[in-house]
């Protein structure tokens, strides 16, 4: 029995000195009616919580299963670009060719000018060579000057039985100016994977030809950039896109409602920080695959459908700062497969169910904060034995809270 109180005591002090650490601001505030928890545990000196950042990190990692590798050469007098594999490849018109493409040469070309290809940075020697064009070519020419492929320019990944561009990736190389609206990289016919991200003087709008002209694509990643303007409906036409990620731009329009009906494949979606308006998709379940919704920071509003519940393999739900309404649909704890849900800041209502403590047995991140919900804060939250990051702040529950928030350390530690 001794034993016993000495450890009760023991943690009496330890909770006695962590609350004295902390600023009632930073960790318990009861005031009224509004009482709030705020994170346990998140990155050093950073608003957001960590899996923005975790989520930034898979999608920029997303095609790494069906990458293109470049593997040692047979001998030494191989060119390198002899040795680019492309793995589980779409393209079904590759054409065997040694030379390339003289209306790819000069898709290139156009998107370079247009984009202020002698102000890029480039990286350094093992990511390939600057990109060079001796001669602008005809249009009356089948092959162009020289070859890209061969040459190993950088960003650029190529087939090799047929030297067609199947991969282009500028992320930070200073693109400066507008995607052509015609030709440039819609001349890439055979392209699979894009990304221009963090280019943040590349402005205009997405162009309408790359729905129609590069109908293999499976990722795309153009985010914090300038673009504006909304999506194009021929984006409808990208039947294997399977990552679409354009967020922190200036993207405007309802969300298109295109999305769950023509692209079933995607498994992440991340429109965050535009100004998308209209409601979350009713059909959203059509989307079988999808793994990341990441809608925050929008014009969205309304309650979220109820073709929410049957989304069996999604693990990221982000819809903060909008205008959402209403409460989570019943049904909701069969999304057992959620690991992160954050929609902070919304006008959502309801209480924390006994049910999600127990379906959501993998959660990481719950930020439910600045919304309206009522009730208790259930004791046995502690279920979520992988949790790291808590903000209940700025609700209207009720309760014991102190004794709640000991039970809650008990388990933590």
């Amino acid at each position: 029995m001794t034993g016993n109180w000495l450890k009760l005591s023991s943690f009496g002090a330890y909770v006695f000195f962590f609350l004295a650490f902390l600023t009632l601001e930073q960790f318990l505030i009861i005031q009224s009616n509004h009482v709030a928890i705020l994170p346990l545990a998140s990155a050093e000196n950073n608003p957001l919580p960590s899996f923005y950042h975790q989520q930034q990190q898979q999608l920029q990692n997303v095609h790494v299963h069906r990458k293109l590798e470049l593997v040692e050469a047979e001998d030494d007098t191989k060119d390198v670009s002899s040795s680019i594999v492309a793995e589980q490849s779409l393209t079904t018109s590759c054409t065997s060719a040694t030379k390339f493409y003289m209306n790819e040469y000069l898709g290139l070309y156009s998107f370079y000018n247009s984009t202020n290809g002698p102000s890029w940075t480039w990286k350094n020697s093992s990511y390939g060579i600057p990109w060079n064009f001796p001669s602008q070519g005809s249009n009356s020419s089948i092959y162009a000057p020289i070859n890209p492929c061969y040459e190993n320019w950088q960003g650029i990944l190529c087939n090799p039985s047929c030297n067609r561009i199947t991969s282009l990736q500028l992320e930070k190389y200073n693109l400066n100016g507008q995607l052509p609206s015609t030709g440039g990289i819609c001349e890439l016919n055979l392209l699979e994977m894009m990304n221009l991200s963090k280019n943040r003087n590349l402005t205009g709008t997405l162009p309408h030809c790359l729905g129609t002209s590069t109908p293999n694509m499976l990722t795309l990643s153009i985010e914090e950039c300038q673009l504006t303007g909304s999506i194009p409906i021929s984006f409808s036409g990208f039947h294997h896109l399977e990552y679409l990620q354009l967020g922190n731009n200036s993207l405007t329009g309802e969300l298109p409602s295109f999305l769950p009906g023509n692209l079933t494949k995607l498994q992440a979606i991340f429109l965050a920080g535009n100004f998308f308006s209209g409601t979350v998709w009713n059909n959203l379940n059509k989307m079988i695959d999808l793994r990341l919704l990441v809608l925050s920071n929008n014009l969205i509003h309304g309650s979220l459908p109820h073709a929410l519940t049957e989304m069996n393999n999604l693990s990221t739900l982000s819809i903060s700062d909008c205008s959402l309404s209403g409460s989570f649909p019943h049904g909701f704890h069969n999304v057992s497969s959620l690991e992160f849900i954050d929609i902070n800041s919304n006008h959502m209502i309801g209480y924390i169910k006994e049910t999600w403590l127990h379906s959501f047995s993998h959660m990481i991140e719950f930020n439910i904060g600045k919304n309206m919900y009522t009730g208790l804060i259930p004791s046995n939250i502690s279920l979520w034995q992988e949790l790291n990051y808590l903000n209940l702040y700025g609700n209207l529950f009720t309760g014991n809270y102190l004794i709640h928030l000991v039970i809650f350390l008990i388990y933590w530690n």
